[in-house]
């Protein structure tokens, strides 16, 4: 029997990283990639996928698992999707059946990535969140715009979820953008531009928060993420702030996130999204924090606590 389980791609650092920690604890550890695995069976009492077996006892770290590759000799797309969706019925179906431990629980984690549910948690949590509108009506859009513009705001666009392998990056709502019939082809979230003071990620794994402060040389962008110069340092927030981002994950039934918050320029702290499968080795450098070691910590306690 496998004791940890790693869902996701063979390619994925972070995976790896975790991989060796895990293993490094003396821990049976195990990458599984469905995008290439050669064969599943699960017999009611446990999966096995190639040389790995997963039962009760099994703890799994879902990691942006892979869609299933399929022979290129079926063509027809509608074949295609539907073997991809026999593994995965096939595969996830056995992984729940046998009632092991998953961090994160997949169906929890596709609520949590739901942005306008995300923002109402952060607000229950204690987390003061940016002020928010989702439409496709241009019209309402820029009345939103107009009356921040009143108030002396800027407004900030980006979509609901990215397209795959693609960042949603953040960009400013001018006056006239809502024109047309682009908008109304789905809804987009609007927000009040939160000005940078200071952008944070947080790596949240159960109560453990750690903060790194987000240094960027182009204060033109309004989305760090973009900036291919980014600078991560160690930063210090408030107990009471780490409690309610920890407070906030677990509300959303999350066991691992990387949060993204900003102190603005008045020093007014803004939760902005969680992201349940974020990046966080860039972290660990300038940090001088073994982040894959407490996430791996975190996996074996699971199974035996």
């Amino acid at each position: 029997m496998t004791a940890i389980c790693i869902l996701s791609s063979a390619e994925d650092v972070h995976a790896r990283r975790v991989f060796e920690e895990v293993a490094g604890l003396g821990a049976d550890v195990a990458i599984v990639d469905l995008s290439g695995a050669r064969e599943l069976t699960f017999d009611g009492d446990a999966v096995r996928v190639d040389d790995a077996v997963i039962d009760g006892g099994t703890v799994v770290w879902s990691r942006r698992p892979g869609q299933r590759e399929v022979d290129a000799r079926v063509v027809d797309h509608r074949l295609v999707t539907f073997v991809q969706h026999q593994w995965q019925h096939g595969f996830h179906g056995a992984v729940a059946a046998t009632g092991c431990r998953i961090v994160n629980d997949p169906q929890r984690e596709r609520r949590a990535q739901y942005k306008p549910w995300q923002l109402a948690v952060a607000a229950a949590s204690g987390l003061r969140v940016p002020r928010t509108l989702v439409t496709n009506a241009p019209g309402k859009a820029e009345a939103f715009r107009a009356e921040l513009a009143r108030l002396g705001h800027r407004t900030i666009f980006k979509p609901l979820t990215p397209l795959l392998f693609h960042l949603g990056e953040t960009r400013e709502f001018t006056e006239g953008l809502a024109t047309g019939e682009t908008l109304e082809l789905a809804p987009v979230i609007f927000q009040q531009c939160v000005e940078r003071g200071v952008d944070l990620r947080l790596f949240v794994v159960g109560d453990r928060v750690v903060p790194a402060a987000v240094r960027s040389r182009h204060d033109e962008l309004i989305d760090w993420r973009v900036d291919p110069d980014a600078a991560y340092e160690p930063a210090e927030l408030p107990p009471a702030t780490l409690r309610s981002v920890a407070a906030a994950v677990a509300a959303m039934g999350l066991d691992t996130a990387s949060v993204d918050l900003r102190l603005d320029d008045r020093g007014d702290l803004y939760f902005f999204e969680a992201n349940p499968a974020g990046q966080f080795l860039m972290l660990e450098p300038p940090l001088q924090v073994n982040l894959s070691r407490i996430l791996a910590e975190h996996l074996i306690a699971q199974r035996t606590g």
